[in-house]
Protein backbone atom coordinates (compact mmCIF):
# COMPACT_ATOMS: atom_id res chain seq x y z
CA UNK A 1 0.00 0.00 0.00
CA UNK A 2 1.44 3.37 -0.98
CA UNK A 3 2.25 6.10 1.50
CA UNK A 4 -0.12 8.46 -0.32
CA UNK A 5 -2.99 5.98 0.01
CA UNK A 6 -2.26 5.44 3.71
CA UNK A 7 -2.33 9.20 4.28
CA UNK A 8 -5.60 9.47 2.34
CA UNK A 9 -7.18 6.75 4.47
CA UNK A 10 -6.02 8.36 7.71
CA UNK A 11 -7.29 11.78 6.68
CA UNK A 12 -10.52 10.25 5.49
CA UNK A 13 -10.98 8.43 8.77
CA UNK A 14 -10.28 11.61 10.68
CA UNK A 15 -12.96 13.47 8.74
CA UNK A 16 -15.53 10.67 8.87
CA UNK A 17 -15.14 10.25 12.63
CA UNK A 18 -15.19 13.99 13.31
CA UNK A 19 -18.63 13.95 14.99
CA UNK A 20 -18.54 10.45 16.50
CA UNK A 21 -17.47 9.05 19.87
CA UNK A 22 -16.85 10.66 23.26
CA UNK A 23 -16.31 14.43 23.56
CA UNK A 24 -15.19 16.85 26.27
CA UNK A 25 -16.08 19.45 27.44
CA UNK A 26 -19.18 19.68 25.19
CA UNK A 27 -21.06 16.49 24.34
CA UNK A 28 -22.35 18.01 21.08
CA UNK A 29 -18.76 18.00 19.69
CA UNK A 30 -18.55 21.81 19.66
CA UNK A 31 -15.39 23.69 20.62
CA UNK A 32 -14.96 25.44 23.95
CA UNK A 33 -13.32 28.89 23.79
CA UNK A 34 -10.17 29.54 25.79
CA UNK A 35 -10.30 33.15 24.60
CA UNK A 36 -12.06 34.85 21.71
CA UNK A 37 -12.22 38.37 20.25
CA UNK A 38 -12.23 40.00 16.82
CA UNK A 39 -8.43 39.91 16.59
CA UNK A 40 -7.65 36.35 17.62
CA UNK A 41 -9.15 33.30 19.24
CA UNK A 42 -8.28 29.85 20.55
CA UNK A 43 -10.67 26.98 21.27
CA UNK A 44 -10.33 23.28 22.04
CA UNK A 45 -12.12 19.96 22.50
CA UNK A 46 -11.16 16.37 23.29
CA UNK A 47 -12.42 13.32 21.41
CA UNK A 48 -12.02 9.53 21.62
CA UNK A 49 -13.62 6.71 19.67
CA UNK A 50 -13.42 3.00 18.83
CA UNK A 51 -15.20 1.72 15.74
CA UNK A 52 -15.08 0.17 12.32
CA UNK A 53 -16.14 0.95 8.77
CA UNK A 54 -15.31 0.66 5.10
CA UNK A 55 -13.05 2.81 2.97
CA UNK A 56 -12.62 3.67 -0.69
CA UNK A 57 -9.74 5.23 -2.60
CA UNK A 58 -8.79 5.69 -6.22
CA UNK A 59 -5.64 6.76 -8.03
CA UNK A 60 -4.39 7.02 -11.58
CA UNK A 61 -0.67 6.31 -11.93
CA UNK A 62 0.13 7.04 -15.54
CA UNK A 63 -2.18 5.24 -17.93
CA UNK A 64 -3.54 2.89 -15.23
CA UNK A 65 -6.66 3.25 -13.12
CA UNK A 66 -6.61 1.78 -9.58
CA UNK A 67 -9.62 1.47 -7.26
CA UNK A 68 -9.56 0.18 -3.69
CA UNK A 69 -12.31 -0.84 -1.28
CA UNK A 70 -11.90 -2.46 2.12
CA UNK A 71 -12.88 -2.93 5.77
CA UNK A 72 -11.10 -1.23 8.69
CA UNK A 73 -11.21 -0.98 12.47
CA UNK A 74 -9.79 1.88 14.54
CA UNK A 75 -9.22 3.32 17.99
CA UNK A 76 -8.03 6.87 18.59
CA UNK A 77 -7.88 9.80 20.98
CA UNK A 78 -7.62 13.40 19.78
CA UNK A 79 -6.98 16.88 21.08
CA UNK A 80 -8.47 19.45 18.70
CA UNK A 81 -7.29 23.05 18.81
CA UNK A 82 -8.80 25.76 16.62
CA UNK A 83 -7.54 29.31 16.31
CA UNK A 84 -8.17 32.30 14.11
CA UNK A 85 -6.50 35.61 13.26
CA UNK A 86 -8.79 38.60 12.70
CA UNK A 87 -11.58 36.20 11.70
CA UNK A 88 -9.85 35.88 8.31
CA UNK A 89 -7.35 33.05 8.80
CA UNK A 90 -8.57 29.83 10.38
CA UNK A 91 -6.57 26.76 11.41
CA UNK A 92 -7.42 23.51 13.22
CA UNK A 93 -4.83 21.10 14.62
CA UNK A 94 -5.84 17.52 15.43
CA UNK A 95 -3.25 15.92 17.70
CA UNK A 96 -4.07 12.24 17.35
CA UNK A 97 -2.87 9.13 19.16
CA UNK A 98 -4.04 6.00 17.37
CA UNK A 99 -3.33 2.77 19.31
CA UNK A 100 -4.54 0.76 16.35
CA UNK A 101 -5.64 1.11 12.76
CA UNK A 102 -6.32 -2.28 11.14
CA UNK A 103 -7.57 -3.38 7.73
CA UNK A 104 -8.37 -7.13 7.73
CA UNK A 105 -9.03 -7.06 4.00
CA UNK A 106 -8.76 -4.53 1.21
CA UNK A 107 -9.50 -5.38 -2.40
CA UNK A 108 -7.84 -3.47 -5.22
CA UNK A 109 -8.51 -3.62 -8.94
CA UNK A 110 -6.41 -2.13 -11.72
CA UNK A 111 -6.75 -1.78 -15.46
CA UNK A 112 -5.18 0.10 -18.35
CA UNK A 113 -7.11 3.10 -19.60
CA UNK A 114 -8.69 2.13 -22.94
CA UNK A 115 -7.44 5.37 -24.52
CA UNK A 116 -3.91 4.05 -23.95
CA UNK A 117 -4.25 0.29 -24.22
CA UNK A 118 -6.53 0.04 -27.25
CA UNK A 119 -7.02 -3.64 -27.99
CA UNK A 120 -4.33 -4.60 -25.46
CA UNK A 121 -6.63 -4.25 -22.41
CA UNK A 122 -5.78 -6.05 -19.15
CA UNK A 123 -7.44 -6.32 -15.74
CA UNK A 124 -5.62 -7.00 -12.43
CA UNK A 125 -6.64 -7.72 -8.81
CA UNK A 126 -4.81 -7.50 -5.49
CA UNK A 127 -5.79 -8.48 -1.92
CA UNK A 128 -4.17 -6.83 1.11
CA UNK A 129 -4.22 -6.56 4.86
CA UNK A 130 -2.75 -3.63 6.75
CA UNK A 131 -1.97 -2.63 10.33
CA UNK A 132 -0.61 0.63 11.72
CA UNK A 133 -0.28 0.47 15.54
CA UNK A 134 0.78 2.98 18.18
CA UNK A 135 1.01 6.13 16.07
CA UNK A 136 0.99 9.77 17.10
CA UNK A 137 0.17 12.03 14.16
CA UNK A 138 -1.02 15.60 13.72
CA UNK A 139 -3.52 16.67 11.06
CA UNK A 140 -3.69 20.33 10.06
CA UNK A 141 -6.67 22.04 8.40
CA UNK A 142 -6.09 25.60 7.16
CA UNK A 143 -8.30 28.10 5.39
CA UNK A 144 -8.69 31.82 4.72
CA UNK A 145 -11.75 33.84 3.83
CA UNK A 146 -12.07 34.46 0.09
CA UNK A 147 -14.44 36.07 -2.36
CA UNK A 148 -15.37 35.81 -6.02
CA UNK A 149 -17.38 38.23 -8.18
CA UNK A 150 -18.61 37.85 -11.76
CA UNK A 151 -17.85 40.57 -14.31
CA UNK A 152 -20.46 39.07 -16.66
CA UNK A 153 -23.18 39.31 -13.99
CA UNK A 154 -22.14 42.92 -13.32
CA UNK A 155 -22.40 43.87 -17.01
CA UNK A 156 -25.74 42.10 -17.49
CA UNK A 157 -27.31 43.45 -14.28
CA UNK A 158 -30.00 45.88 -15.46
CA UNK A 159 -31.06 46.80 -11.94
CA UNK A 160 -27.59 48.07 -10.98
CA UNK A 161 -27.68 46.09 -7.73
CA UNK A 162 -24.77 43.79 -8.49
CA UNK A 163 -21.47 45.14 -7.22
CA UNK A 164 -17.98 44.19 -8.29
CA UNK A 165 -16.85 44.85 -4.73
CA UNK A 166 -17.52 41.98 -2.30
CA UNK A 167 -20.06 42.67 0.45
CA UNK A 168 -18.45 39.95 2.53
CA UNK A 169 -15.71 37.37 2.37
CA UNK A 170 -16.39 33.84 3.62
CA UNK A 171 -14.73 30.50 4.30
CA UNK A 172 -15.00 28.23 1.27
CA UNK A 173 -14.56 24.53 2.11
CA UNK A 174 -13.15 23.95 -1.39
CA UNK A 175 -10.07 25.94 -0.39
CA UNK A 176 -9.48 24.18 2.91
CA UNK A 177 -6.01 22.60 3.00
CA UNK A 178 -5.73 19.23 4.74
CA UNK A 179 -2.37 17.66 5.46
CA UNK A 180 -0.36 15.60 7.90
CA UNK A 181 2.23 17.66 9.79
CA UNK A 182 5.71 16.32 8.96
CA UNK A 183 7.21 17.17 12.39
CA UNK A 184 4.56 16.61 15.06
CA UNK A 185 4.39 12.83 14.79
CA UNK A 186 5.92 9.83 16.55
CA UNK A 187 6.08 6.15 15.64
CA UNK A 188 5.86 4.34 18.98
CA UNK A 189 5.71 0.94 17.23
CA UNK A 190 9.21 1.47 15.80
CA UNK A 191 10.46 2.66 19.19
CA UNK A 192 9.21 -0.63 20.67
CA UNK A 193 10.98 -2.51 17.83
CA UNK A 194 7.75 -3.69 16.23
CA UNK A 195 8.86 -2.60 12.78
CA UNK A 196 9.72 -6.09 11.52
CA UNK A 197 6.38 -7.48 12.72
CA UNK A 198 4.46 -4.66 11.01
CA UNK A 199 6.42 -5.08 7.77
CA UNK A 200 5.80 -8.83 7.66
CA UNK A 201 2.14 -8.47 8.61
CA UNK A 202 1.52 -5.88 5.91
CA UNK A 203 2.60 -8.18 3.09
CA UNK A 204 -0.40 -8.64 0.78
CA UNK A 205 -2.47 -11.80 0.74
CA UNK A 206 -1.65 -11.85 -2.94
CA UNK A 207 0.07 -9.29 -5.13
CA UNK A 208 -1.20 -8.03 -8.48
CA UNK A 209 -2.60 -10.92 -10.52
CA UNK A 210 -3.70 -10.54 -14.14
CA UNK A 211 -7.19 -11.93 -14.73
CA UNK A 212 -7.16 -11.23 -18.45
Amino acid sequence: MTKALILALFLGLSSAAYDQGWFYPNKDASFDNIFYNNYAGLAYKLQADVGYGTHYATSQPGSQKVETYGLHAYAFGQVHTMWHIANVYHSTFQFTFMPLYFEPYTQSIKWERPEKSGNDFHFYVKGEKFIRPLQFVTYVYENMETFERSVVDYVEDESDTYSLFPKEIVYDKDYEIKQEDPYWKYDLASKLKLGDFVTKFNKPYYDWKKLF
